[in-house]
């Protein structure tokens, strides 16, 4: 009886690995077919018609095997893979054949990387504002005698730096804003910054200042003594002093700078107005001192010592008048010795 069972056991476990080879064999045999389909079409693309027949001749002799009870292989069926585009990453197959031998080799196209979703972009937090930008918000650099090596204040906080320091009062020196940079901004970085449509009317005002104390530096230009607001090169044939304004046609003293003395001449006007011109100069000595480079009269108003003249630019300490850049430069042993700012060297 134990033999029996054992015997009947085996049956049935081979009655259950029969049906699971049926169950199976359909799968596969459709698998076959898929893939002998694709080895076609890879043959074909590549112009290797003989590789063709091993597979079809394959694919015959196992439908003539009436196993799998499978409906006849349909040739002009389209599998999956026939109607499914050839992608860029894949892998084609090709046989050749030499005489009775037959190799199979592997072909790997181009490998084609997608570009990444993420660019990293350089960025740098402004001193000013705090915020983190590209760089490309930077402008860099301001001025070529700038000594900084990259721009920490965005192009926004210049503008407005710019426009703050113009729109108080326009002046011809604007300091490069970056940290320990004494650099001067010339024109041309002033109409960079502010030569687009929000800051337009600000640099037509600067050009137009810019434009009037260029003037001024002339000897021979002269500006109406009559509030016309224009202003002339003195002709070299001028007589007697005496400049005719192109626009009202009223006349101005070249010598004083004035209207017309009429029925004076320049030494009878100074004559009579001695008293007035002493008067001035007392002023003037107890109140202004001269550049010492363009000798021109500057009052100091309030502030520090560090003066700097508008006409020339030249900078200089107002109690000794000394050299400011070898001050900057060298230290305060450069002031006058006898100058309160004095610092003899070592302290």
């Amino acid at each position: 009886m134990c033999a029996k069972a054992v015997e009947h056991s085996m049956v049935r476990r081979f009655s259950g690995y029969m049906n699971l080879v049926l169950k199976l064999l359909p799968m596969l045999i459709a698998a076959k077919n898929i893939l002998n389909n694709s080895v076609s079409f890879a043959a074909q693309s590549s112009n290797q018609d003989t590789a063709l027949n091993a597979p079809v001749e394959r694919k015959s002799r196992f439908e003539e095997n009436n196993l799998s009870g499978l409906p006849p292989y349909d040739k002009t069926r389209k599998s999956s893979l026939d109607r499914r585009p050839m992608q860029p990453n894949h892998v084609g197959r090709s046989n050749q054949s030499d005489g009775e031998e037959s190799t199979t080799k592997i072909h790997l196209n181009d490998i084609y990387l997608s570009p990444p979703t993420l660019i990293l972009r350089k960025i740098r937090a402004c001193q000013v504002c705090y915020e983190e930008k590209l760089i490309s918000m930077y402008r860099e650099p301001l001025h070529q005698r700038c000594t900084h090596r990259e721009c920490n204040i965005c192009n926004d906080c210049v503008y407005n730096y710019v426009r703050q320091t113009l729109g108080t009062m326009l002046e011809e020196q604007v300091n490069c804003p970056e940290l320990n940079c004494r650099a001067v901004l010339n024109f041309d970085s002033i109409k960079q910054i502010l030569g687009n449509t929000r800051g337009k009317k600000l640099f037509e005002r600067y050009d137009r200042f810019f434009t009037e104390r260029a003037l001024e530096r002339m000897p021979d230009f002269v500006w109406c003594a009559h509030g016309c607001g224009s202003g002339q090169l003195a002709a070299s044939g001028v007589q007697n002093n005496i400049i005719s304004c192109i626009k009202c046609k009223m006349k101005t003293c070249f010598v004083h700078k004035t209207k017309w003395h009429e029925g004076l001449t320049c030494a009878q006007y100074d004559n009579q107005t001695a008293k007035t011109i002493r008067d001035s100069e007392k002023w003037l000595v107890q109140n202004t001192k001269k550049c010492p480079s363009c000798k021109s009269p500057i009052e100091k108003a309030a502030g520090c010592d560090h003066m700097t003249c508008r006409k020339c630019n030249y900078e200089f300490c107002w109690a000794c008048l000394a050299d400011f850049d070898r001050i900057r430069n060298h230290g305060n042993q450069y002031h006058h010795s006898r100058c309160k700012h004095y610092a003899s060297p070592g302290e």
